[in-house]
């Protein structure tokens, strides 16, 4: 299906990535506030795990002492729920978006080899920036 180059390739590999897209974009909804706008949204929408970290630690620095139990297990309880999260992105960077990216390079060959390889993006004619030397 893929070698012919169909539209149903292109359609399959559209779904795909339409869906790892939504995936990552849930995930990002758990970590951050994505609907927040102004600073003042924040009372509008529900937090990100990112706002918990932040208000934990302006709490906890605002204090002399060590850290309360709560504070700690509160803090362990939001890093469990962010690498959870992490390995949710990562999980779909080895599976979903790699097939994607897999999709992607095998239409690329099939374009180039029915002959529409001008039009195409070659990952051989793609070059990676130059790093610039940092100031001495």
């Amino acid at each position: 299906m893929l070698a012919g180059g169909s539209d149903g390739a292109a359609g399959d590999l559209t779904r795909r990535a339409t869906a790892a897209a939504e995936q990552l974009a849930a995930v990002e909804a758990v970590l951050v506030d994505v609907h927040r706008e102004s600073p003042r949204d924040v009372l509008r929408n529900p937090a990100g795990l990112n706002d918990a970290l932040v208000n934990l630690i302006s709490t906890v620095s605002l204090s002399d002492t060590a850290p309360t139990t709560q504070a700690v297990a509160v803090a362990q309880e939001v890093m469990a729920r962010v690498g959870a999260e992490i390995g949710k992105v990562e999980r779909l960077v080895k599976t979903e978006i790699a097939a994607v990216n897999c999709l992607a390079l095998e239409q690329e060959v099939a374009a180039d080899s029915r002959g529409f390889g001008d039009n195409a993006v070659s990952t051989q004619s793609v070059t990676r920036p130059k790093r610039a030397r940092p100031p001495r």
